[in-house]
């Protein structure tokens, strides 16, 4: 698909608390705009951390290709509250099928953020919550060197699990964030517990 231009939607994440606790706190998303390039998204970014907001949670960028009105994300960014960059997704839309499909030849070692048994922060939505990450995107080692082939974006993600064992599978890692909290022992034992528990389950 040859994109006529490329858009840049700049969206701020802001607590809903003053204290925001563990082990889930809510968010909530404001878009800031839409910038030609992602230089000026990222000078944008900047202004609104200038300007003292205590609330930022962090940032994401959405990059989308623009082809005959219709939108096809292409690169998905998110930032830390003081603006580092962090992680990003690659997603390429079909937009005869509107099937999403990832190409892929696996991530540098060097960019995968987490490991297994992390306890991390996961934005869903306008809840962020404290889970354990149990799975981790394939490497270029992983996957056979030089191959290149669409696979289904959810196969590059992270899969994570909660203090319910519920077993969160398929989080871009756009969507993840590190740990900016103190976590209480008792909830980490708790956390710790239902991953070993996720680990077993699925070795067997």
């Amino acid at each position: 698909m040859t994109a006529k231009n490329i858009l840049f939607k700049l969206i701020v994440i802001e607590y809903c608390e003053e204290i925001p606790q563990y082990p889930e706190f809510e968010v909530r998303r404001r878009e800031i705009g839409n910038y030609s390039n992602l230089v000026n998204a990222e000078q944008e970014m900047k202004k609104e951390i200038e300007t003292g907001n205590v609330n930022i949670f962090g940032f994401l960028i959405e990059q989308y290709a623009v082809e005959n009105e219709t939108f096809s994300t292409s690169v998905m960014k998110n930032y830390l509250s003081d603006g580092t960059p962090w992680d990003e997704t690659i997603v390429y839309y079909d937009i005869n099928n509107f099937d999403e499909l990832y190409e892929t030849i696996g991530r540098d070692a060097e960019k995968i953020r987490f490991n297994m048994g992390d306890i991390i922060e996961v934005l869903n939505n306008d809840i962020v919550t404290l889970e354990v990450v149990n799975s981790t995107p394939p490497t270029h080692g992983e996957l056979k060197i030089g191959a290149r082939f669409p696979i289904h974006y959810t196969d590059n993600c992270y899969r994570t699990i909660d203090k319910n064992y519920d077993d969160n599978t398929n989080k871009t890692g756009d969507r993840l964030f590190p740990l900016r909290f103190h976590v209480s022992d008792m909830l980490r034992k708790k956390l710790m517990e239902t991953y070993l528990v996720g680990m077993e389950f699925h070795q067997n």
